[in-house]
């Protein structure tokens, strides 16, 4: 009785499960046996025995759902003799794997292009206050609104009065003057 079947919808992926398992069993079958079932083809294996037949005989007489096989993976022999199989199909199939390079390639590209995108210069507006160690500074509030505040000396380094100078001149023109580039 065979213990792994592996679902092969093209022929290039019945030829190269067919070159696996042969390795695997040193048994073989025919290159044009796809031809029968075409993308319902499965491959019946035990240990030294290759057959094949249909997906639906899969299904109904041996009372499981092959593992599908597509090119680009690799079967190897189950890792316990215990297993449900003798032989499982391991990895992705190219068509999964090109379409997680693509995703990959995008991703780059948008790092790149967000890399490469000129950085605005941020400033940093403290208010003048001679006669008094308050710092008033202009800021982003919680709602990203500009205003003006006084903070203490420990929050005087904090991202949110670190603005640009569109940030700055558009409420408070007077107090670009007073402006600082940080970064």
């Amino acid at each position: 009785m065979a213990k792994s079947i592996f679902h092969t919808k093209t022929k290039e992926d019945y030829l190269e499960a067919v070159r696996q398992l042969s390795e695997l069993t040193g048994d073989s079958l025919g290159k044009s046996n796809h031809k029968t079932y075409g993308e319902e083809t499965c491959i019946f294996a035990t240990q030294t025995t290759l057959l094949y037949g249909d997906y639906p005989y899969a299904v109904s007489y041996y009372g499981k759902e092959p593992q599908l096989f597509k090119v680009g993976m690799k079967i190897v022999k189950a890792p316990t003799s215990d297993s449900e199989e003798y032989f499982i199909a391991v990895g992705q199939d190219k068509e999964a794997a090109l379409r997680k390079l693509e995703e990959l390639e995008a991703k780059v590209a948008e790092l790149k292009a967000e890399l490469t995108k000129p950085v605005e210069p941020l400033y940093q507006v403290v208010l003048p206050n001679p006669n008094s160690t308050a710092l008033f500074v202009i800021k982003k509030d919680e709602d990203g609104n500009i205003i003006i505040q006084r903070i203490t000396h420990s929050k005087k380094n904090s991202e949110n009065t670190f603005l640009t100078e569109e940030e700055i001149k558009k409420d408070f023109e007077w107090a670009w003057q007073f402006a600082e580039r940080v970064k």
